[in-house]
């Protein structure tokens, strides 16, 4: 059978909990968005129009690290993968 790195399988598992980390922060800030827009918090546009800006770049933010994660993730798949076959030939 193939050796294969597990720092590697160990590094991909770390990023795979990462992003589960930030899917979480992502989901948490939806509801908190979803609060602010329902009423929960200010209801005055003045004061509403700035938190929702934040809450967007916020949002922007945490999808950016998401894809950034999971194409890591990905990378770090394919390259187990391909030592994993290049091995068993």
């Amino acid at each position: 059978m193939q050796n294969f790195n597990t720092d590697q399988l160990e590094n991909i598992n770390a990023t795979l909990e990462t992003l589960k980390g930030l899917l979480y922060a992502a989901n948490d800030i939806t509801e908190q968005a979803y609060n602010l827009v329902s009423g929960h918090l200010a209801t005055d546009s003045d004061i509403l129009a700035p938190q929702l800006d934040r809450l967007g770049d916020e949002l922007l933010a945490l999808s950016n690290s998401s894809i950034t994660m999971t194409e890591q993730a990905q990378g770090q798949l394919h390259s187990v993968t391909r030592e994993l076959l290049e091995g068993a030939n």
